[in-house]
């Protein structure tokens, strides 16, 4: 079951607790390109100690991987959250997505 339908499906009370929840922890993209860009710890913030210990482990792939990761974190700061809102809902109601 996806994270809308399961929102729909749920009582307002809990969906309006799922949305205190959700705003509070999640990550934007903009904050994130400019973490990104100037001093790049999105990685840590998004959950990914290894790969972000090997970023600057390699100072960033000597400036290669600092301009891929550019274009990579929107896309890692959805599925971020994405994967926050399953276990919010999770959490919550107890529903397996």
């Amino acid at each position: 079951m996806g994270v809308a339908i399961a929102l729909k499906r749920m009582p307002r009370g809990l969906r309006r607790e799922f949305f205190v929840e959700y705003r509070r922890r999640r990550r934007g993209i903009i904050p994130n390109l400019i973490l990104a860009v100037f001093f790049p710890v999105q990685l840590f913030l998004l959950g990914r100690w290894l790969l972000g210990a090997a970023f600057w482990a390699t100072l960033g792939g000597l400036g290669v991987w600092w301009i891929i990761e550019i274009f990579l974190t929107p896309m890692r700061v959805r599925d971020y959250n994405m994967s926050l809102a399953r276990s919010i809902l999770d959490n919550i109601i107890g529903v397996v997505i």
